[in-house]
């Protein structure tokens, strides 16, 4: 019995000294991933923070505040010509002919109301009391 327990103690100690080596490459390999997904976050918030950074610089130039002045305000520069260019449906759309009125539509005569020549007093005789005192 003396001889298992000796041949048990290596086998502990070597199946211990793997543990110990799975769990460092475990937790190496844990702590690569998060540095990988920090990285690429850090290059994707670099990427964002130039785009920001060119959209910044394009808004405050004069030429981007000019444009804007000219599409929204109507404002123009001294001495320059406007000159409005229209697509040619929406220049055919204002221009058209007026189509002509269909003969075939009947015009219905205005009926003539009893109470439209009288006064407001005789309006409420002949609704109270159905009496016409014209």
């Amino acid at each position: 019995m003396k001889k298992q327990h000796i041949i048990l103690i290596p086998v502990i100690i070597m199946l211990y000294v793997i543990y110990l080596i799975i769990s460092y490459k475990y937790d190496e390999y844990k702590i690569d991933r998060h540095i990988d997904s920090i990285v690429s976050l850090n290059e994707s918030l670099r990427s964002k923070i130039e785009t920001t950074k060119e959209l910044i610089e394009y808004k405050s130039s004069k030429a981007y505040i000019n444009k804007v002045l000219k599409q929204e305000k109507n404002q123009k520069n001294k001495a320059e010509i406007v000159l409005l260019i229209t697509p040619q449906k929406e220049f055919e759309k204002y221009t058209s002919d007026i189509p002509e009125i269909n003969s075939d539509i009947q015009v219905i005569p205005k009926q003539i109301n009893i109470t439209d020549n009288m006064s407001i007093k005789q309006r409420w005789m002949y609704f109270l009391f159905k009496n016409d005192t014209r």
